[in-house]
């Protein structure tokens, strides 16, 4: 069995380590070394986060779907109170870099999204929902037939 959500933190991982450079090289270029630590931070938050939200998500499916999707609900608040918390209380510190922070946040986030996102829809082994085919041999020997719902008048036209 393939574990999707361990496998989608891993390449978090492992596109974090790419991102490394260009993303802390960039803002050390422009922002100096307090600039750099700050986006090396910011990296760090993003992935650290992807890396555990990944493996509690393979967790709850080991449990059951309903424990993943609540899993993956809490966690997308939990992450998003986090950035915005990290932001706001790390800002006033005169050592971390405030616009670095923003913005390599945002970049890592939006990079690792997309990243996951491409994954997810390239890789047909990380699609865990299985949709039945129009007739579906039960278990009892009977057959169960999908009825899709009729469209009315407005709908086909």
């Amino acid at each position: 069995m393939i574990d999707n959500e361990a496998t989608m933190a891993r390449e978090a991982a492992r596109i974090g380590a790419w991102l490394l450079v260009p993303v802390v090289g960039v803002a050390g270029l422009v922002r100096g070394p307090a600039g750099a630590l700050t986006a090396l931070g910011a990296l760090v938050m993003v992935v650290g986060s992807f890396w555990v939200t990944g493996h509690s998500l393979a967790r709850a499916g080991r449990v059951s779907p309903l424990a993943l999707q609540a899993t993956a609900l809490g966690g997308f608040f939990l992450r998003l109170v986090l950035y915005a918390g990290l932001i706001v209380v790390l800002r006033p510190i005169e050592a971390v870099d405030g616009p670095v922070l923003a913005i390599a946040t945002a970049v890592s986030l939006v990079v690792l999204l997309s990243a996951e996102v491409r994954m997810v829809t390239r890789n047909g082994e990380l699609w865990w929902l299985t949709l039945p085919s129009d007739e579906t041999k039960l278990s009892s020997g009977s057959t169960a037939v999908a009825v899709a719902p009729s469209l009315s008048a407005k709908e086909r036209a």
